[in-house]
C-alpha cells in the first residue's frame, strides 16, 4: 500500500506537466521535477522514525517529481535526434537510466552502509554489523535498539545526499536543457 502514493501521483503528473510546460519552459519544468523529487526525498530522510505520514507525502512528491524530470529528459534525448534514429535514442536514454539506478543503488548503499556500521559499537558482533536483521537474530535487546536506530540513521543520511543530488542534477538540467520543447503531448 505504501507504493502506491508515488504510483498515483506519477499517473496524474500529466496537467501538471502541461500546465508547467506551458508557464516555465522546458529547462525550468525538468528543474522543478526533480527539485519536487529532491524535497520527496527529504521529507521521507527527515521523516525517518515519524510514522506514515512523511513518507505518504514523500512518495506523492517523487512521483510527481519523476514524472516531471523523467518525460522532459525523454523528450529532450529524443528531440536532438533525427526520426530515423528515435529508436536508438529512447534504447540509449533506457540504458543510460538504468545504469544511473545502478550506479545511484550502488553509491547510496554504501553509505547508508557506512553509516550504519558507524553508528554501531565497536565491539558489535559480525552479524550485527552486516545487517540489522543480523543484530536482531543475536536477541539482545541493548543491541537491538542501537542497530535500528543505526539503520534509521543509515536510511535517513543516504535519503538526504540523495535528495541533495537531484537537487544539483535540477539545477544542471536547467542549465542544458533546451526551454522551447513541446511537453503538450507527452502529457
Amino acid at each position: 500500500m505504501s507504493g502506491l502514493g508515488g504510483q498515483g501521483s506519477a499517473g496524474r503528473g500529466g496537467p501538471l506537466l502541461t500546465w508547467s510546460g506551458r508557464r516555465l519552459g522546458s529547462s525550468s519544468t525538468a528543474a522543478l521535477g526533480l527539485l519536487i523529487a529532491a524535497a520527496g526525498l527529504a521529507c521521507i530522510g527527515l521523516g525517518v522514525g515519524h510514522g506514515y505520514w512523511p513518507l505518504a507525502g514523500g512518495l506523492l512528491a517523487i512521483g510527481a517529481g519523476v514524472r516531471l524530470g523523467i518525460t522532459v529528459a525523454a523528450i529532450a534525448v529524443l528531440d536532438g535526434l533525427p526520426a530515423e534514429a528515435a529508436g536508438t535514442g529512447a534504447a540509449l536514454g533506457d540504458t543510460f537510466q538504468e545504469v544511473g539506478g545502478a550506479i545511484g543503488v550502488a553509491l547510496l548503499g554504501s553509505i547508508y552502509n557506512a553509516t550504519y556500521r558507524a553508528d554501531l559499537p565497536a565491539a558489535s558482533p559480525e552479524p550485527a554489523l552486516d545487517s540489522l536483521s543480523g543484530a536482531l537474530g543475536l536477541h539482545d535487546a541493548a543491541l537491538t535498539t542501537v542497530a535500528r536506530d543505526a539503520f534509521a540513521s543509515g536510511a535517513q543520511v543516504a535519503l538526504l545526499v540523495a535528495a541533495g543530488i537531484l537537487a544539483a542534477v535540477a539545477a544542471v538540467a536547467r542549465l542544458t536543457v533546451r526551454r522551447g520543447l513541446d511537453l503538450t503531448e507527452a502529457s
